[in-house]
């Protein structure tokens, strides 16, 4: 059964917002800029890359995404093909979200803040661990998967 999630990109430029918010006053060493809705376009760009690498982790489930249209929509669909009802993944979409937020902030964070790249780096990694392991338990054993 073909299943679309629409990850928001407002929603998780809002998660970002937030993460920088609460890095910029929680942390004790020199600052980190705040990344805020000034710098919306060139997050929006950053997330449609990270969206890719996001959607290629998530590839062997995955049978298509509206990443390659040439306007960019606020959704990001990504097509999955799974056998039991779409309300078992409702809970999927805000964990690639978040996933998305964490990829972007460690992107975002790589040339400046290594830890706190490195930090989100794992948080992201524990969402899409969440996601993998939600989508793993949904194939049926015994069965061939049709090739993509």
């Amino acid at each position: 059964m073909k299943t679309t999630i629409a990850i928001d990109t407002e929603r998780v430029l809002e998660h970002i917002y937030a993460f920088s918010a609460l890095d910029f006053f929680t942390d004790k060493s020199p600052r980190p800029e705040i990344l805020g809705r000034d710098n919306k376009e060139a997050l929006l760009c950053l997330m449609r890359h990270c969206a890719a690498e996001l959607v290629y982790r998530l590839s062997p489930h995955v049978c298509s995404t509206n990443l390659c249209d040439e306007t960019p929509d606020r959704l990001i669909t990504v097509d999955f093909e799974l056998p039991d009802e779409p309300s078992h993944y409702l809970s999927i979409r805000p964990l690639l979200e978040a996933a998305l937020a964490a990829t972007v902030m460690s992107t975002a964070y790589s040339g400046s803040r290594a830890a706190l790249s490195a930090t989100y780096g794992k948080l992201y990694e524990r969402n899409m661990a969440s996601a993998l392991t939600m989508l793993a338990a949904s194939e049926r054993p015994g069965f061939i998967r049709k090739a993509m």
